[in-house]
């Protein structure tokens, strides 16, 4: 079988804890500094993962400015 015909690995995770969206941005954000600071040197990069986190953040983000204004 060609590798490339293989599906995607699945993860499942095993555990869970809770996250105010504050800490989960913070999360997200780092995230992506660090995977953009080791992909800066790498050719081709697929950004594809970076993209929907980028987006994710900015969901966060805005949903984080709808509560303060709720309150």
């Amino acid at each position: 079988m060609d590798d490339t015909a293989r599906p995607p690995l699945r993860l499942q995770s095993i555990s869970s804890k809770p996250l105010s969206l504050k800490d989960t941005q913070v999360h997200i954000d780092e995230f992506l500094r660090d995977l953009n600071s080791r992909n800066a040197f790498a050719k081709g990069l697929d950004s594809t993962t970076s993209s929907q986190l980028e987006k994710l953040s900015k969901a966060l983000r805005e949903e984080r400015v709808r509560e303060r204004k709720q309150r």
